[in-house]
């Protein structure tokens, strides 16, 4: 009878308990999926841990709602909504089933009668029932929202959830809206850019444009000002511009340019040579003609390139070896490179990775997909862990005396030389120049001689053998060691092996544009290869080209090793463990199972099956089988296995003995000794047991007996036997 005594309560069941135990101990998620109410047949029932249903269920549904409790996060709350035309029973019992269909949780309550619509009385009722479980951490609260019904509270909640009473009401010229319609916040911008307004200027934008004007009044011009040109013969207040000057200029020398308008200007302009155009071509003879390749120049300390892939990838591969080496940092590089001062992608839109060397350890770094320049997710020591800052790439020269030139003219050396030589051309030019005739001669007839000299020289190089001496740019030197064709390929502060789809460095290998090839195919070859975001390391033993690789395992680095959390945590299938983590992982893990416990047992030996005294161990179907046989046959026998002490009892139909040395054998040998046995003479047999006054028998050993029969038998009768022992 229920009253002010009666206790109400819901607890896991057995079943539960399990399954809670389990899904704590193999990190697995345990989902609630239905409940179930129940009349209990009219009785008040008491929660019972081995109950697997109710006593009486009128009604099972989904949840409406399973959540944890938020002031106590060891308590779960399950929730069902009962409709209006749903009923016509008492609710004592309640009960809580997993998605495998399982009784998890059972409850009782006071008792509520659920009427049903057609009785005239009708409502919607919750069903809730809090239990409590040991952690919470590994239970899936989810439900099926097509399936269920809402509280009131349940909706209000969530209308909380999507509208907060956090937004500030007022008017806004900009809002911000979520993907639901919803205002998220919004705004009262001040500026064009903020209103997204770009066909205006601002204020910043027309002062700065007006402060570029100049005034009417005695304007101060800078830069390049120009004006319209006067014609020829103007003689009036028109500004003259550098046109008209340099036309009424040519009208005087009849079209002499400008540095050579003057006999003294012309003599100086040749040096005072008058032999000029033959010195010009004698000097242009020891000029070399511009070229693009190494050959073009005769250069012999030029790495050329042996590249036989397209669209600007790069293959450098040497002779018996090759090496990229650097003073502070080597790389090999996939889908990146250093431009001096970041790192970028070729391909924004695909990950990066690289191999660098770098203060004697070897790191890999690695990027996703995304905007240039790269900011490395992943920078971590293969070997150990070091980190260093580039130091500022060193810009090239662009003087000639950053180049320590000495046998050519600044452009400032040439306009002062020139400038001298004119000046003389009339005073103190020399005898053999100082006609305009001798002059003309000398220039070969070209009234623009100087320019074409100096053009000419401009596009001559000095010879030389080195790329230095060319200011060739786009070619590797050679800083190599070694001999018999091989290649020591290094910088200065850093070296890079570098392409958009795949980078390598190989030994005893290259890649053709087609295929991989071995240089030697007697030796082994080895590659590091950075593709697709990964590292990894090819390798095949000697043979025949094409190489077929036979190992092409990826590179495993310090960042792929998993922390003590995600060890323990046992979720992450892509980090490895070393031996320590391992242990610290199994030595939570691993339980001592009991009857109530999940957990691991070891296997008994056969001593301690014998001894039968071990609780904590498990025996095998093998050693539960091992010495219990049987025969159900004539001539039979039934064995007890050892641990249960071994007890053998047979039995037989056998012949009478014929004499003191005349054995039978027992059907088994008694593996220890034999205790004990009976018999019993056929009555009907051949010989005559119907006259027969008694017989003898006597155990000779744990194979064998001995059996004679008194009387008229004649040797001739049978019997049955019973023996035991061990």
């Amino acid at each position: 009878m229920i009253d002010q005594s009666s206790q109400f309560m819901a607890i896991l069941t057995a079943v539960g308990e399990a399954k809670q135990a389990n899904a704590d101990a193999m990190n697995i998620p345990w989902t609630f999926s239905q409940m179930g109410v129940g009349d209990a047949n009219g009785t008040d029932p008491q929660p019972n841990r081995a109950q697997t249903k109710l006593i009486n269920e009128r009604r099972r549904a989904p949840l409406n709602q399973v959540k944890v409790d938020p002031k106590n996060t060891n308590v779960i709350i399950a929730e069902q909504v009962i409709p209006e035309n749903v009923g016509g029973w008492w609710i004592r019992e309640i009960g809580l089933y997993d998605a495998d269909g399982d009784l998890v949780a059972v409850a009782n309550c006071a008792p509520s009668f659920k009427p049903e619509l057609a009785q005239g009385s009708g409502k919607t009722q919750v069903v809730r029932i809090n239990f409590i479980v040991s952690s919470a951490a590994n239970v899936t609260l989810k439900i099926d929202p097509s399936v269920v019904l809402a509280t009131r509270q349940y909706v209000d909640d969530r209308i909380l959830e999507v509208l907060p009473p956090t937004r500030k009401p007022g008017s806004y010229t900009k809002v911000l809206i979520d993907k639901r319609g919803v205002v998220v916040e919004g705004s009262n911008p001040e500026t064009l850019a903020d209103n997204g307004i770009k066909d205006a200027y601002t204020k910043e934008q027309v002062d700065t444009g007006l402060k570029l004007k100049a005034p009417l009044s005695s304007p101060a011009l800078t830069g390049l000002p120009t004006a319209p040109t006067a014609a020829m013969g103007s003689n009036n207040q028109q500004l003259a511009t550098t046109a008209f000057v340099q036309a009424t200029v040519s009208a005087v020398i009849s079209g002499a340019p400008g540095a050579l308008d003057t006999l003294k200007e012309l003599a100086d302009a040749l040096g005072g040579d008058p032999n000029f155009a033959n010195t010009i071509i004698n000097g242009l003879a020891g000029k070399a003609n511009k070229g693009t390749t190494l050959e073009d120049y005769n250069i012999t300390n030029g790495v050329p390139i042996r590249n036989p892939l397209a669209g600007g990838s790069l293959d450098i591969h040497g002779g018996s070896f090759a090496f990229l080496s650097a003073n502070q940092e080597a790389s090999v590089c996939q889908n990146c490179f250093f431009n001096g001062a970041s790192w970028m992608r070729h391909d924004v839109s695909r990950p990066a990775v690289c191999i660098a060397l770098e203060r004697g350890a070897l790191v890999v770094r690695k990027a996703a997909a995304g905007a240039n320049p790269i900011v490395w997710g992943v920078s971590d020591a293969v070997i150990d862990a070091s980190s260093l800052t580039f130091a500022a790439i060193r810009n090239k020269p662009t003087t000639l005396a950053g180049y320590n030139i000495l046998d050519a003219y600044t452009k400032a050396e040439v306009t002062t030389a020139i400038q001298a030589a004119i000046s003389g051309v009339i005073d103190g030019a020399p005898g053999a120049l100082d006609t305009i005739r001798e002059l003309a001669a000398a220039l070969g007839g070209d009234p623009n001689f100087a320019n074409t000299i100096i053009n000419g020289l401009a596009g001559k190089a000095n010879k030389g053998t080195t790329l230095e001496d060319y200011n060739i740019t786009n070619g590797v030197p050679i800083r190599n060691p070694l001999g018999g064709g091989s290649l020591d390929l290094h910088g200065g502060q850093f070296a890079f092996v570098t392409s958009v789809s795949e980078s390598s460095i190989g030994q005893n290998c290259y890649w053709n544009g087609t295929t991989w090839l071995r240089h030697d195919v007697a030796a082994p070859a080895v590659c590091i290869t950075v593709a697709s975001g990964r590292v990894v390391i090819r390798k095949a033993p000697a043979g025949a080209n094409p190489i077929a690789w036979v190992s092409s395992p990826e590179l495993v680095d310090i960042s792929m090793q998993a922390s003590v959390e995600e060890a323990e945590g046992g979720s992450n299938i892509a980090r490895w463990m070393n031996p320590f983590s391992v242990a610290r992982y199994v030595a939570k893990k691993v339980v001592q199972a009991t009857e109530y416990v999940a957990g691991i047992a070891g296997i008994a030996s056969i001593n301690q099956v014998n001894a039968g005294t071990d609780d904590t161990t498990m025996v095998t179907p093998k050693k539960l089988k091992w010495g219990f046989s049987f025969s159900p046959t004539q001539n039979g026998y039934f064995c007890f296995p050892s641990w249960l002490g071994g007890f053998l009892l047979q039995w037989g139909y056998v012949y009478e003995s014929q004499g003191a040395t005349d054995y039978r054998g027992f059907n088994v040998p008694f593996p220890s000794a034999c205790f004990g046995m009976v018999m019993s003479i056929e009555a009907a047999t051949q010989g005559g047991h119907a006259s027969g006054f008694g017989y003898v028998t006597q155990v000779i050993d744990r194979t064998k007996f001995i059996w004679s029969v008194g009387g008229s038998l004649s040797g001739g009768g049978y019997g049955y036997y019973w023996a035991w022992g061990s």
